[in-house]
């Protein structure tokens, strides 16, 4: 039992919640299957549905499948990220977009990640460049 992270009562150890985080249950899976095998028709038939007045099929097709594949729309242009410390410039724009309602949080969280990662290569890239020109240096 102790190998499976379980104390000697089989109850799981503190920290432990009894599968990996994004495990997917049965259930999950089989529909997943079912709809891999059948996604275009069920599309179809929805799209039929809501074009013939069936409100929760319209409303089903613009929260589930339209959600994912909009676009974020960035109302003011953000600053350039030359530097790393311009990355604090291009955040106070993504900010005050969330605060006049512009962006949603979802939207402030990709644009944020972009935002980072982009720093850090910047951050890299500046990085190599100082050592590059200490190794010439000498």
């Amino acid at each position: 039992m102790e190998q499976y992270g379980r104390n000697t009562d089989g109850t799981f150890k503190k920290g432990n919640r009894g599968k990996p985080k994004g495990a997917l249950n049965n259930s999950t899976r089989l529909a997943m299957k079912l709809l891999q095998h059948n996604a275009s028709e069920i599309v179809e038939i929805l799209v039929d549905r809501a074009l013939n007045g069936d409100m929760r099929a319209a409303s089903l097709i613009f929260t589930r499948l339209t959600t994912d594949y909009r676009a974020i729309n960035i109302d003011k242009k953000l600053p350039p990220l030359g530097s790393a410390k311009d990355t604090k410039g291009a955040l106070d724009v993504v900010y005050d977009q969330l605060g006049s309602g512009m962006i949603t949080h979802h939207d402030l969280k990709v644009i944020v990640d972009f935002i980072t990662a982009y720093s850090k290569i910047v951050t890299l890239a500046e990085f190599e460049e100082r050592l590059v020109q200490l190794e010439n240096a000498k």
